[in-house]
């Protein structure tokens, strides 16, 4: 690495920070909009109270753009890996991104939950589920137009089959290709 370039940052728990420092809001109005989805948020069953309802998703789905503007304004920036939060839908139309899904079987996402946070595997097929139902409602409730199709991404890995060495191998050479474009060149890389 350049000694004059940027380190890489991961934004993930911390991009809810962020979003609250950037914007001046509560932390629990951001955190809240993975959690929901099916059912009204807090932060809508409290603007339903001062306003009509349809004034009240206006400023769900408001909270909701500023989460894509920070997430956009740190995809300009650089040299950064968003994690989640519909960061493919708010970064999709800029040039250099690599865009990464990770998939893995359902027993697989289960024994690593379990493995990753301790818990019995009962607890762990629980916890998978419901973050699968999360993303789910998500996904659908604010990219209603906008399905999760494995075009979007630059590449699709499956965490089963590809240990996490060979998936920086993979992403790479895609990362130094779109830097290498950006800067007039272009290289090619292969996964291993």
């Amino acid at each position: 690495m350049d000694p004059g370039e940027r380190l890489w940052t991961t934004w993930d728990k911390e991009l809810v920070r962020k979003v609250v420092l950037d914007h001046h809001l509560p932390a629990s109005a951001v955190e809240s909009l993975e959690a929901e989805g099916a059912h009204p948020s807090w932060f809508q069953e409290f603007l339903s109270s001062l306003s009509p309802s349809s004034e009240a998703q206006f400023d769900e789905y408001q909270l909701v753009r500023r989460v894509a503007i920070t997430v956009r304004t740190l995809a300009l920036v650089g040299r950064c890996i968003i994690v989640g939060r519909g960061g493919v839908y708010a970064t999709s139309d800029l040039a250099r991104g690599v865009h990464v899904r990770l998939v893995a079987p359902l027993a697989h996402r289960i024994a690593h939950m379990a493995k990753v946070r301790n818990l019995p595997e009962r607890e762990a097929a629980a916890e998978v589920h419901r973050i699968d139902r999360e993303r789910e409602a998500f996904h659908r409730h604010y990219w209603v137009d906008r399905a999760l199709l494995s075009e979007i991404f630059t590449i699709t890995l499956n965490a089963q089959q590809v240990d996490e060495e060979r998936m920086v191998d993979c992403i790479l050479p895609l990362v130094r290709t779109q830097k290498a474009v950006a800067g007039g060149s272009a290289t090619k890389g292969a996964c291993p």
